[in-house]
C-alpha cells in the first residue's frame, strides 16, 4: 500500500473536506496538480532569455534567412558564441543615410574578443572585425515570412 498522500494530510488536518464519495478531495487534487504545472512552466520560462525580433533585409544569408523572415535574438555576449552561430551586430561602416545598420551574418572566425563573420550568400568573409560592444546578440530562431 502507497504511504500517504498530500491528499490524506489535507484532509486529516482539516484543511480539505470531502463528500461521502470524495468528490471535492478529487477537485483539490486537480488544483494541486495545476498549480504545481503553472510553477514548472513559469521556471522553465523564466530560464528563457527575452528576445527581440528583427525583420531580415537583403539576401546575404539565403537560403538559411530569406529577405522578410524575422529573426529572434537574444542579448548574448560574444562569450556565450561560438562558431557557426548566427549574429546580429551593428555594422561598423555608415550607410548613405549616416546610420550603422544591424547585419544578421554567421561567426566563422573568434579571436581574441574579436568576431568575423560572412553571409552564407556570399564567397568572402565580411572586411571587418566586430568587437564586442557592436554585438546585438544570437539569432536564436527563424520566424519564417508568411507564404504569398
Amino acid at each position: 500500500m502507497p504511504g500517504p498522500l498530500l491528499s490524506d494530510f489535507c484532509l486529516s488536518q482539516g484543511l480539505i473536506g470531502t463528500d461521502g464519495a470524495g468528490m471535492e478531495l478529487r477537485y483539490k487534487n486537480i488544483c494541486l496538480a495545476g498549480i504545481i504545472l503553472f510553477g514548472l512552466i513559469c521556471g522553465i520560462l523564466s530560464a528563457v532569455p527575452p528576445m527581440t525580433l528583427y525583420p531580415s533585409v537583403g539576401t546575404s544569408m539565403e537560403p538559411t534567412i530569406i529577405e522578410g523572415d524575422y529573426v529572434a535574438v537574444a542579448p548574448l555576449g560574444i562569450e556565450q558564441m561560438a562558431i557557426g552561430d548566427i549574429i546580429v551586430y551593428r555594422s561598423p561602416l555608415q550607410d548613405e543615410t549616416g546610420d550603422f545598420p544591424l547585419i544578421v551574418h554567421r561567426i566563422v572566425d573568434m579571436q581574441h574578443g574579436i568576431v568575423r563573420t560572412k553571409g552564407d550568400n556570399r564567397t568572402a568573409i565580411d572586411p571587418f572585425d566586430i568587437s564586442p560592444e557592436r554585438v546585438q546578440g544570437k539569432v536564436m530562431f527563424i520566424v519564417p515570412r508568411r507564404a504569398e
